[in-house]
């Protein structure tokens, strides 16, 4: 059997000062528990189709779900290289201050399955 596209996610907390906006950080616990998008890939002849993004969906899907049935405020990810980060820039995804990692809130995930759902 062959693997076209995964995806790993797993438990993850974010610290507070953290945040980017001030308007996010206020009323925030010191760690806010978030999901953390692990990795993320597609098979080599299947890039440049814009599977990525359906790929994407079908993450932010699974962890907005994760949310409602537990905890998580926000999803992160590391991205692999400039072009990773490119991608999820351009995706809505965040900058973290302090640190290298992207975020999305969970509403914002929501929001954005509405439109590309």
């Amino acid at each position: 059997m062959d693997v076209h596209a995964f995806y790993s996610h797993c438990p993850h907390m974010v610290a507070r000062d953290d945040l980017p906006s001030a308007k996010l950080r206020k009323n925030a616990p010191e760690a806010i528990p978030a999901i953390l998008l692990g990795q993320m890939a597609l098979n080599a002849p299947l890039k440049g189709r814009k599977l990525g993004r359906q790929l994407l969906v079908d993450a932010l899907g699974c962890m907005t779900e994760l949310a409602e049935q537990g905890s998580g405020a926000l999803i992160v990810i590391d991205p692999l290289n400039d072009q990773a980060r490119g991608f999820y820039l351009a995706h809505d995804f965040h900058e973290l201050r302090h640190t290298d990692r992207l975020f999305v809130t969970m509403a914002e995930a929501r929001e954005s399955l509405k439109v590309n759902g």
